[in-house]
């Protein structure tokens, strides 16, 4: 007779089922670094990938982007936070950006 286990980890947010993995840790970066009103910048998300992550870009209290890397064009400086969440929880980042006006 052959005996098999299956071992399913522990969800750390809660309950069982997803095999492997961690909770994400919220990263990233914009490009310029120094951005100037009205033009484009890049929000670049550094999180590392892991498993079947959704991401929520939120400025000033607003959803502005579901994307891994959207485009933005500031008013004027912003507070920005990048939520990861995959099944595992969700992790935030936040910066304030300062933005030049010329």
């Amino acid at each position: 007779m052959i005996a098999a286990a299956i071992i399913i980890k522990g969800n750390p947010a809660g309950g069982v089922g997803v095999p492997g993995g961690s909770i994400p840790s919220a990263s990233f970066i914009w490009v310029p670094s120094t951005p100037i009103a009205g033009q484009p910048m890049a929000l670049i998300n550094t999180s590392p990938i892991g498993f079947n992550p959704t991401y929520s870009w939120v400025v000033n209290g607003v959803q502005i982007s579901t994307l891994l890397d959207p485009t933005y064009y500031p008013g004027g400086s912003f507070s920005c936070t990048l939520t990861v969440t995959n099944p595992y929880g969700q992790s935030s980042a936040t910066h304030f950006i300062n933005v030049n006006s010329h």
